[in-house]
Protein backbone atom coordinates (compact mmCIF):
# COMPACT_ATOMS: atom_id res chain seq x y z
CA UNK A 1 0.00 0.00 0.00
CA UNK A 2 1.56 3.44 -1.12
CA UNK A 3 1.72 5.60 1.93
CA UNK A 4 2.18 9.54 2.36
CA UNK A 5 5.43 11.46 1.56
CA UNK A 6 4.83 12.75 5.27
CA UNK A 7 2.90 12.38 8.29
CA UNK A 8 2.37 14.51 11.35
CA UNK A 9 2.84 12.72 15.26
CA UNK A 10 2.90 14.02 18.70
CA UNK A 11 5.44 12.69 20.89
CA UNK A 12 6.24 12.57 24.44
CA UNK A 13 9.33 14.35 26.45
CA UNK A 14 11.75 13.42 27.05
CA UNK A 15 11.53 9.82 26.04
CA UNK A 16 9.72 10.87 22.69
CA UNK A 17 6.92 7.77 22.66
CA UNK A 18 4.26 8.05 20.16
CA UNK A 19 1.43 9.22 21.39
CA UNK A 20 -0.53 9.87 18.55
CA UNK A 21 -0.80 9.70 14.94
CA UNK A 22 -2.59 11.32 12.49
CA UNK A 23 -5.82 9.70 11.26
CA UNK A 24 -5.09 10.38 7.50
CA UNK A 25 -2.38 7.58 7.85
CA UNK A 26 -3.05 6.01 11.43
CA UNK A 27 -5.88 3.84 10.18
CA UNK A 28 -3.94 2.23 6.63
CA UNK A 29 -3.07 -1.01 6.85
CA UNK A 30 0.60 -1.66 5.13
CA UNK A 31 0.11 -5.27 4.59
CA UNK A 32 -2.89 -6.77 2.42
CA UNK A 33 -5.31 -8.66 4.12
CA UNK A 34 -2.89 -8.12 7.76
CA UNK A 35 -5.41 -6.40 9.35
CA UNK A 36 -2.76 -4.68 10.75
CA UNK A 37 -2.89 -0.50 11.14
CA UNK A 38 -0.26 1.75 11.07
CA UNK A 39 -1.88 2.88 14.70
CA UNK A 40 -1.09 -0.58 16.16
CA UNK A 41 2.38 -0.11 14.80
CA UNK A 42 3.43 2.99 15.87
CA UNK A 43 1.75 3.87 18.75
CA UNK A 44 3.49 3.13 22.22
CA UNK A 45 6.49 3.12 20.40
CA UNK A 46 9.71 5.02 20.93
CA UNK A 47 11.00 6.82 17.92
CA UNK A 48 14.77 6.53 18.83
CA UNK A 49 14.19 2.72 18.58
CA UNK A 50 13.28 3.25 15.21
CA UNK A 51 16.53 4.32 14.25
CA UNK A 52 19.11 2.33 12.41
CA UNK A 53 21.39 1.21 14.58
CA UNK A 54 24.42 2.62 12.90
CA UNK A 55 22.99 5.78 13.31
CA UNK A 56 21.19 5.77 16.97
CA UNK A 57 23.71 7.22 18.64
CA UNK A 58 24.62 10.16 16.25
CA UNK A 59 20.26 10.62 16.21
CA UNK A 60 19.50 10.07 19.74
CA UNK A 61 22.48 13.07 20.58
CA UNK A 62 21.23 15.52 18.08
CA UNK A 63 17.23 14.81 19.08
CA UNK A 64 18.21 15.27 23.15
CA UNK A 65 20.08 18.18 23.03
CA UNK A 66 17.63 19.96 20.54
CA UNK A 67 14.58 18.90 23.44
CA UNK A 68 17.25 20.26 26.27
CA UNK A 69 16.96 23.62 24.72
CA UNK A 70 13.16 23.81 24.78
CA UNK A 71 13.61 26.24 22.07
CA UNK A 72 10.48 27.36 20.29
CA UNK A 73 12.10 26.62 16.72
CA UNK A 74 12.51 23.38 14.35
CA UNK A 75 15.05 20.72 13.87
CA UNK A 76 15.67 18.04 11.38
CA UNK A 77 17.10 14.97 12.12
CA UNK A 78 17.56 13.11 8.67
CA UNK A 79 18.60 9.10 9.30
CA UNK A 80 17.26 5.51 8.09
CA UNK A 81 13.97 4.94 10.45
CA UNK A 82 12.45 0.88 10.01
CA UNK A 83 10.04 0.23 7.25
CA UNK A 84 6.42 -0.05 8.16
CA UNK A 85 6.44 -3.66 6.59
CA UNK A 86 9.61 -4.59 8.91
CA UNK A 87 8.01 -3.19 12.03
CA UNK A 88 4.99 -5.50 10.97
CA UNK A 89 6.99 -8.58 11.23
CA UNK A 90 8.78 -8.24 14.57
CA UNK A 91 5.27 -7.15 16.33
CA UNK A 92 3.94 -10.10 14.51
CA UNK A 93 6.42 -13.00 13.89
CA UNK A 94 3.56 -15.07 12.14
CA UNK A 95 3.48 -13.04 9.14
CA UNK A 96 5.34 -13.94 6.13
CA UNK A 97 8.95 -14.64 5.77
CA UNK A 98 9.33 -12.38 2.38
CA UNK A 99 9.07 -9.31 4.75
CA UNK A 100 12.27 -8.66 4.38
CA UNK A 101 14.20 -5.93 7.27
CA UNK A 102 14.10 -2.60 4.96
CA UNK A 103 15.01 0.55 6.30
CA UNK A 104 13.63 4.05 5.28
CA UNK A 105 15.66 7.47 4.66
CA UNK A 106 13.35 10.08 6.68
CA UNK A 107 13.85 13.45 7.67
CA UNK A 108 12.45 13.50 11.27
CA UNK A 109 11.16 17.46 11.78
CA UNK A 110 10.19 18.50 15.27
CA UNK A 111 8.94 21.40 17.25
CA UNK A 112 8.59 22.13 21.25
CA UNK A 113 5.25 22.80 21.09
CA UNK A 114 4.78 22.11 24.84
CA UNK A 115 6.44 21.83 27.77
CA UNK A 116 5.74 18.07 27.37
CA UNK A 117 5.15 17.25 23.37
CA UNK A 118 6.43 17.49 20.40
CA UNK A 119 4.99 18.06 17.34
CA UNK A 120 7.26 15.83 14.44
CA UNK A 121 6.88 15.15 10.95
CA UNK A 122 8.19 11.77 9.13
CA UNK A 123 9.29 13.06 5.59
CA UNK A 124 10.17 10.15 3.58
CA UNK A 125 12.95 11.29 0.92
CA UNK A 126 12.83 7.88 -2.05
CA UNK A 127 11.07 9.77 -4.41
CA UNK A 128 13.65 12.31 -5.73
CA UNK A 129 11.38 13.77 -9.07
CA UNK A 130 9.41 15.64 -6.28
CA UNK A 131 9.36 19.02 -7.96
CA UNK A 132 6.35 20.64 -5.88
CA UNK A 133 4.91 20.24 -2.30
CA UNK A 134 3.95 17.08 -1.21
CA UNK A 135 2.91 16.78 2.22
CA UNK A 136 -0.43 18.17 4.03
CA UNK A 137 -3.00 16.77 5.46
CA UNK A 138 -5.97 16.65 3.47
CA UNK A 139 -9.15 15.62 6.26
CA UNK A 140 -9.37 16.11 9.98
CA UNK A 141 -12.80 15.26 10.72
CA UNK A 142 -14.59 15.85 14.56
CA UNK A 143 -14.26 12.06 15.23
CA UNK A 144 -10.04 12.58 14.47
CA UNK A 145 -10.71 15.43 16.97
CA UNK A 146 -12.27 13.63 19.41
CA UNK A 147 -9.54 10.86 18.81
CA UNK A 148 -6.88 13.56 19.23
CA UNK A 149 -7.83 14.57 22.45
CA UNK A 150 -9.05 11.46 24.10
CA UNK A 151 -5.11 10.68 24.06
CA UNK A 152 -3.28 13.41 24.91
CA UNK A 153 -5.59 14.45 27.51
CA UNK A 154 -5.34 10.88 29.09
CA UNK A 155 -1.63 12.27 30.55
CA UNK A 156 -1.14 14.81 33.43
CA UNK A 157 -1.22 18.09 32.75
CA UNK A 158 2.32 20.03 33.03
CA UNK A 159 2.44 21.97 35.61
CA UNK A 160 3.83 24.72 33.95
CA UNK A 161 1.96 25.81 30.91
CA UNK A 162 3.21 28.57 30.08
CA UNK A 163 3.38 27.12 26.48
CA UNK A 164 0.37 26.02 24.45
CA UNK A 165 -0.59 24.01 21.19
CA UNK A 166 -3.16 24.73 18.82
CA UNK A 167 -4.53 23.70 15.97
CA UNK A 168 -6.70 25.24 13.18
CA UNK A 169 -8.44 24.55 10.04
CA UNK A 170 -6.34 26.75 7.54
CA UNK A 171 -9.53 28.27 5.80
CA UNK A 172 -11.38 29.27 8.44
CA UNK A 173 -9.31 29.56 11.07
CA UNK A 174 -11.70 28.35 13.48
CA UNK A 175 -9.81 26.40 16.54
CA UNK A 176 -10.16 22.89 16.25
CA UNK A 177 -7.88 21.83 19.67
CA UNK A 178 -5.40 23.39 22.32
CA UNK A 179 -3.05 21.41 24.76
CA UNK A 180 -3.13 22.78 27.54
CA UNK A 181 -6.93 24.04 27.46
CA UNK A 182 -6.47 27.59 26.95
CA UNK A 183 -9.00 30.86 26.33
CA UNK A 184 -6.48 32.38 24.41
CA UNK A 185 -6.08 31.87 20.12
CA UNK A 186 -4.25 33.29 17.52
CA UNK A 187 -6.17 36.24 16.91
CA UNK A 188 -5.17 37.15 20.85
CA UNK A 189 -2.30 38.04 18.85
CA UNK A 190 -3.26 39.52 15.27
CA UNK A 191 -0.84 42.32 15.72
CA UNK A 192 2.21 39.85 16.37
CA UNK A 193 5.12 40.58 14.44
CA UNK A 194 7.32 38.52 12.18
CA UNK A 195 10.58 38.58 12.92
CA UNK A 196 11.81 34.80 11.53
CA UNK A 197 10.74 32.81 8.01
CA UNK A 198 11.84 29.63 6.84
CA UNK A 199 11.25 28.65 3.52
CA UNK A 200 13.66 25.89 3.51
CA UNK A 201 12.39 23.92 0.36
CA UNK A 202 9.08 23.27 -1.03
CA UNK A 203 7.93 20.82 2.13
CA UNK A 204 5.17 22.27 4.03
CA UNK A 205 6.58 20.21 7.79
CA UNK A 206 9.61 22.48 7.10
CA UNK A 207 8.36 25.81 7.07
CA UNK A 208 7.45 27.86 9.80
CA UNK A 209 6.69 31.41 10.79
CA UNK A 210 8.01 32.89 13.73
CA UNK A 211 6.38 36.16 15.76
CA UNK A 212 6.40 37.84 18.62
CA UNK A 213 4.11 39.95 20.22
CA UNK A 214 4.02 42.65 23.24
CA UNK A 215 0.97 42.96 25.26
CA UNK A 216 0.16 45.05 28.00
CA UNK A 217 0.67 42.58 30.74
CA UNK A 218 3.00 39.78 28.92
CA UNK A 219 5.37 39.30 25.77
CA UNK A 220 4.32 36.32 23.20
CA UNK A 221 6.09 34.20 21.40
CA UNK A 222 4.89 31.89 18.25
CA UNK A 223 5.58 29.90 15.81
CA UNK A 224 2.84 28.62 12.81
CA UNK A 225 3.56 25.60 10.71
CA UNK A 226 0.84 25.72 7.84
CA UNK A 227 0.27 21.86 7.00
CA UNK A 228 -2.54 21.18 3.96
CA UNK A 229 -6.11 22.14 6.00
CA UNK A 230 -4.40 22.28 9.18
CA UNK A 231 -2.39 25.39 10.93
CA UNK A 232 0.08 23.81 13.53
CA UNK A 233 0.28 26.89 16.27
CA UNK A 234 2.41 26.92 19.16
CA UNK A 235 2.97 30.26 21.63
CA UNK A 236 4.74 30.81 24.77
CA UNK A 237 3.76 33.49 27.26
CA UNK A 238 6.89 35.70 28.94
CA UNK A 239 7.70 33.48 31.98
CA UNK A 240 8.30 36.45 33.59
CA UNK A 241 4.79 37.49 33.53
CA UNK A 242 2.25 37.02 35.82
CA UNK A 243 -0.10 36.29 33.26
CA UNK A 244 -0.61 32.16 32.44
CA UNK A 245 -2.25 30.47 29.05
CA UNK A 246 -5.46 29.59 30.69
CA UNK A 247 -6.21 33.52 32.15
CA UNK A 248 -8.59 35.86 30.19
CA UNK A 249 -7.02 38.55 28.85
CA UNK A 250 -8.52 41.79 28.23
CA UNK A 251 -6.54 41.66 24.72
CA UNK A 252 -8.02 38.85 23.45
CA UNK A 253 -10.08 39.51 19.89
CA UNK A 254 -13.16 37.08 18.75
CA UNK A 255 -11.53 33.77 16.78
CA UNK A 256 -13.48 34.76 13.48
CA UNK A 257 -11.05 38.28 13.02
CA UNK A 258 -8.77 37.19 10.31
CA UNK A 259 -5.42 36.35 10.94
CA UNK A 260 -2.96 37.92 8.53
CA UNK A 261 -0.37 35.13 7.76
CA UNK A 262 2.88 36.80 5.73
CA UNK A 263 4.10 35.23 2.90
CA UNK A 264 7.07 33.00 3.39
CA UNK A 265 10.72 34.71 3.19
CA UNK A 266 13.85 33.37 2.98
CA UNK A 267 15.98 34.95 6.38
CA UNK A 268 19.00 33.03 7.40
CA UNK A 269 18.36 30.93 10.62
CA UNK A 270 20.90 31.35 14.12
CA UNK A 271 22.54 28.30 14.64
CA UNK A 272 23.69 25.05 12.20
CA UNK A 273 21.16 22.91 14.56
CA UNK A 274 18.04 24.23 13.51
CA UNK A 275 17.18 24.49 9.17
CA UNK A 276 19.68 25.52 6.95
CA UNK A 277 19.30 27.95 4.57
CA UNK A 278 22.83 27.50 2.65
CA UNK A 279 23.69 24.97 -0.29
CA UNK A 280 25.03 21.93 1.41
CA UNK A 281 28.69 21.39 0.66
CA UNK A 282 30.96 18.23 1.96
CA UNK A 283 33.40 20.03 4.40
CA UNK A 284 36.08 17.02 3.60
CA UNK A 285 35.90 16.76 -0.31
CA UNK A 286 33.90 19.49 -1.22
CA UNK A 287 30.61 17.58 -2.93
CA UNK A 288 26.75 19.39 -2.74
CA UNK A 289 25.19 16.30 -3.65
CA UNK A 290 24.61 13.35 -1.25
CA UNK A 291 21.79 11.19 -0.86
CA UNK A 292 22.32 11.60 2.85
CA UNK A 293 24.61 14.03 5.25
CA UNK A 294 26.55 12.64 7.85
CA UNK A 295 28.31 13.93 11.15
CA UNK A 296 31.73 14.83 10.62
CA UNK A 297 34.72 16.72 12.91
CA UNK A 298 32.81 20.26 12.05
CA UNK A 299 29.52 19.12 13.30
CA UNK A 300 26.09 17.75 12.31
CA UNK A 301 25.73 17.07 8.72
CA UNK A 302 28.65 18.23 7.38
CA UNK A 303 30.19 15.41 5.71
CA UNK A 304 28.50 13.43 2.32
CA UNK A 305 27.76 9.86 3.01
CA UNK A 306 30.83 8.58 1.03
CA UNK A 307 33.03 10.63 4.16
CA UNK A 308 30.74 10.47 6.62
CA UNK A 309 30.74 6.53 6.75
CA UNK A 310 34.68 6.83 6.54
CA UNK A 311 34.69 9.17 9.26
CA UNK A 312 32.16 6.98 11.54
CA UNK A 313 34.20 3.74 10.53
CA UNK A 314 37.87 5.72 11.34
CA UNK A 315 36.10 7.02 14.97
CA UNK A 316 34.61 3.48 15.60
CA UNK A 317 38.50 1.93 15.41
CA UNK A 318 40.21 4.90 17.95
Amino acid sequence: MALPTCFWALLSIPDLIILHVSATIGTMEPLKHAGITIDSLLLGQCVFDLVHPDEYAIAKQDLSIFLRRRMLAGAITRCRLRSVGSMAKILHPALSDTIAATWDIVDVVTYVVTEDTVLAFFHYQQNKKITSTTCGEQAFTTKDMGLLHERVSARRRPPSSQRVFQIYASKTQTRLFSWPPSSMTMASFRDAEPYQYNNVSLSSCMRQTQARAKLPTCNVESILVSYGQLLFYSFEINPNSTMTPSDSSSTQMPLSMPLSIPPPMSLPMEAHHYFQMRQKQCTRCGAVDSPEWRRGPSGHKTLCNACGLRYFRSKKRQ
